[in-house]
């Protein structure tokens, strides 16, 4: 039976905070190509924020210090098969020099190297997932813009 899962992502700034780390994914016959936050399970009893760094560390080897954006929901359908999730979604400065070079690179996911790229900020030629935040994304950087941010 399907299931509802929660996931904790991150938005991980390069120093200028004009592109983010994300990895690279296809779903064959559906989207040839999307990025996805780096991130994932929230674990029975870990909060979203520690299970952000936690997943963060797994994957890229750094540890971070992230600042919660927002929630979004998602439905979906992956390799033929439906998906819900609801995601805590975060944001964080990669400490420097950054673990991935700016040509891309890979990330370690359970074993699994996963490509990796950064996209620009605002770059929208490539769907991003989960749903809805790159609204998140571009209130963030207003907000640093404005003053207001780290």
């Amino acid at each position: 039976m399907p299931e509802i899962k929660v996931k904790a992502y991150c938005v991980l700034y390069d120093a200028d905070r004009t592109h983010h780390l994300v990895w690279v994914g296809s779903d064959p016959g559906r989207v040839e190509r999307f990025h996805r936050l780096i991130g994932g399970h929230v674990e029975f009893g870990e909060r979203a924020a520690a299970a952000v760094v936690r997943e963060v560390a797994e994957e890229v080897g750094v540890t971070i210090a992230p600042r919660f954006l927002g929630v979004v929901e998602q439905l979906f359908v992956y390799a033929d098969a439906p998906g819900h999730e609801v995601v805590f979604v975060f944001a964080a400065d990669l400490p420097q020099p950054a673990p991935i070079p700016p040509s891309g690179g890979f990330i370690d996911d359970n074993g699994v190297a996963i490509p990796c790229v950064w996209r620009p900020v605002g770059d929208r030629s490539c769907p991003l997932f989960p749903d809805d935040v790159q609204g998140l994304l571009d209130a963030d950087l207003a907000a640093f813009a404005g003053g207001s941010g780290d």
